[in-house]
């Protein structure tokens, strides 16, 4: 193979893992748990959402919160609070 060519291509997937936006932190499920156990569980049951991905249940969240999405209550949370709830949610069930 041609350098060149390989060098542009080395540039190119360095630019490409580059620019890959990582979390500025992982998610905490511990938080996640506290904040479902004191608002949510109230009306929800955890098993509600196993069949929900990650995605749809961020993207439910943030529409309730933005008040685009019908829900009981008016919810405040951070973007760092449903990503917490998120990840309790898709936990691994504990023994």
């Amino acid at each position: 193979m041609n350098p060149t060519r390989v060098s542009t291509i080395a540039s190119a997937i360095f630019v490409m893992i580059s620019s890959v936006v990582l979390p500025a932190k992982a998610a905490d499920v511990a938080a996640g748990k506290k904040t479902f156990t004191t608002i949510c569980a109230a009306c929800h049951k955890l098993a509600d959402y196993n069949a929900k991905s990650a995605t749809e249940l961020q993207t439910a969240l943030k529409g309730i919160v933005a008040g685009k999405v019908k829900h009981e209550k008016k919810l405040t949370l951070s973007d760092s609070d449903i990503d917490n709830v998120v990840a309790y949610i898709k936990a691994p069930p504990t023994k």
